[in-house]
């Protein structure tokens, strides 16, 4: 939804699918004059402390895999942007356990005040 409201979104169209343990967007995506399909597939991870991240696993722009450093580096952005909007939500509630499955993501905590 936030990418529909943007004037010139990176991808137009999107699908979000929730399956075989990953978050997986298509879209189409425009860079100067090229368009074509896209896709990311990435992980919800729970960390050690109880927390989560993203993990993007796989991205594509058309047939060109995106290279491991710039998945590496959209990870980054991506676990800095969920962080910033929801981190201070989290704060008293630690993850226990994450799955994603036929278009369901369930994530299960405890309360730690």
């Amino acid at each position: 939804l936030k990418m529909e409201a943007q004037s010139d979104p990176p991808l137009r169209d999107v699908q979000v699918y929730l399956r075989d343990g990953r978050i997986q967007i298509y879209g189409t995506a425009k860079a100067g004059s090229v368009s074509t399909t896209a896709l990311v597939s990435l992980a919800l991870v729970v960390n050690s402390d109880g927390s989560i991240k993203f993990e993007i696993d796989k991205a594509d722009f058309g047939p060109i895999p995106v290279p491991d450093k710039l998945l590496e580096s959209l990870s980054g952005g991506l676990n800095e942007a969920f962080t910033g909007q929801f981190g201070s939500l989290a704060s008293g509630f630690k993850v226990t356990n994450a799955a994603i499955a036929d278009g369901q993501m369930t994530i299960i905590g405890a309360v730690t005040r």
